[in-house]
């Protein structure tokens, strides 16, 4: 039996052996993982770099879907703009619409005005006659004219009648004339005042309509060769104002 001292020797002698152990098995033991992580390494950027690559393709493919959509909205848009019809826009009655212009068409309304057919047919009558009797007195004269020039071709006159009969033409003539500007001035007057009762009938017609039904800021009265080259047939109350006068003269009539 072995004493105490020998197993002791033994023990120490087991614990020396093991501490001899060469250190490159745990370096080989750990080469091989570091290989797996340097590999996995490199693997990871290979994937990063492919990750980047698809994310700037997919960026560029939803870009250009993006702006494929955004054309087909405008191509959309300007269709509808082309081919809806325009709605009639109904301005409440009574109602103050701030900023809205209205219009009338001035050559409508003459054209479709009661009074203007009548006192444009007063007003040609009036030049009929005026016309009618300036002509004979122009012929009248004429007359006149040619029996004296036929006189004196046949040497019928003497100096001295000759000479009052040229003085009392020329009087004559002077006369014509002055009375042919009259009458053109009596009608120029008679032009003028009823150009103005028809503007004012059409400008009291048209205040009437608008106080009553739009109370709109603006009527603007428009005509062919105005300054207004041209507006929304929807906010024109020509048609109002040509019943609104046709009305009032009819009942003026009674």
């Amino acid at each position: 039996m072995e004493n105490l001292e020998e197993v002791n020797k033994k023990i120490n002698a087991q614990n020396e052996g093991s501490e001899m152990l060469p250190p490159n098995n745990t370096s080989e033991a750990i080469q091989p993982h570091s290989e797996e992580i340097g590999s996995n390494s490199t693997d990871s950027a290979q994937v990063s770099h492919k990750c980047g690559g698809a994310f700037h393709l997919g960026h560029h493919i939803c870009y250009m879907v993006l702006m494929l959509l955004m054309l087909v909205s405008i191509v959309v848009l300007f269709i509808l703009h082309f081919t809806q019809k325009p709605q009639t826009l109904q301005l409440p009655e009574g109602e103050t619409k701030s900023g809205v212009i209205l219009t009338v068409n001035n050559d409508s309304i003459v054209a479709h005005f009661e009074l203007v057919n009548i006192l444009k047919s007063d007003l040609e009558k009036e030049s009929d006659r005026y016309t009618k009797e300036m002509s004979g007195k122009y012929n009248a004269f004429q007359e006149k004219v040619n029996n004296y020039q036929i006189n004196v071709q046949n040497q019928i006159l003497t100096q001295t009648q000759m000479q009052n009969t040229e003085a009392a033409l020329m009087k004559e003539k002077e006369s014509i004339e002055a009375l042919q500007e009259r009458y053109a001035t009596i009608l120029a007057n008679k032009e003028r005042s009823v150009q103005k009762e028809i503007q004012d009938s059409i400008i009291n017609a048209t205040k009437r309509v608008n106080d009553t039904k739009y109370k709109a800021d603006f009527v603007f009265a428009t005509a062919e060769g105005s300054m207004i080259v041209t507006s929304n047939p929807t906010l024109d109350i020509t048609n109002e104002v040509i019943e609104e006068l046709n009305s009032a003269y009819q009942k003026s009539q009674q």
